[in-house]
């Protein structure tokens, strides 16, 4: 029987993103296992100006997913929370969102949940998707979902405005993880990010049957 591919692919809608998996990936990886980007970067061109994804990009997703295997992969991670969860049935290989594993712990932690967000069209799909975990726990989440400023001082002030309604503060774009490491200290309410739980369950696919 053939090794199983051991790369891990990566897709992306914004190199920013790509760059901060990447260092945070790169020292979790064992002997023989790799990463590879790919970066849509008109996705977020399309989000940031009509909120929502454009024809041309959902396509080039599309054709990432589908020619996963072909590229050599073994498993994916999409980081970009506006990609719906049903395109990852197109992948040729097992993928997974980045924000899923960030989800489940959220929604175990508390029914109260802040969704804060840089981004606008960010915050319908991450709360479907926390409502979504919800009902697969037979657990019923209450989302605030919350805009904040894309600094330290902005997310902080948006969290002190409302933590004390809160079980867990969620961050939901992976851009947030650096804004979310920097204000942690300052709350006692969980404040969770994607990055490294998506990171540690990609590799867990990538892993599998090990």
């Amino acid at each position: 029987m053939p090794a199983r591919p051991r790369t891990l692919l990566l897709v992306h809608t914004s190199l920013r993103v790509a760059l901060l998996l990447d260092e945070l990936a790169r020292p979790r990886l064992r002997r023989g296992e790799r990463i590879l980007h790919v970066v849509i970067s008109q996705a977020l061109e399309d989000l940031v100006a009509r909120g929502s994804l454009g024809s041309a990009s959902r396509r080039q997703i599309r054709e990432a997913l589908a020619g996963a295997r072909e590229l050599g992969a073994g498993a994916v991670v999409v980081s970009c929370s506006s990609v719906p969860l049903r395109a990852l049935a197109l992948c040729s290989v097992p993928a997974i969102r980045l924000d899923q594993p960030m989800a489940a712990e959220a929604v175990r932690l508390g029914k109260r949940i802040g969704l804060f967000a840089t981004l606008a069209s960010t915050l319908k799909p991450s709360a479907e998707l926390l409502r979504r975990v919800g009902r697969e726990l037979a657990l019923h989440p209450v989302i605030r979902p919350v805009i904040c400023q894309a600094t330290p001082a902005g997310l902080r002030r948006a969290i002190r405005a409302s933590a004390d309604r809160l079980d867990v503060a969620v961050c939901a774009q992976a851009s947030m993880h650096p804004l979310a490491e920097a204000v942690r200290k300052h709350f006692r309410v969980p404040i969770l990010s994607s990055p490294v739980s998506g990171l540690a369950a990609g590799l867990s696919l990538l892993r599998r049957d090990e």
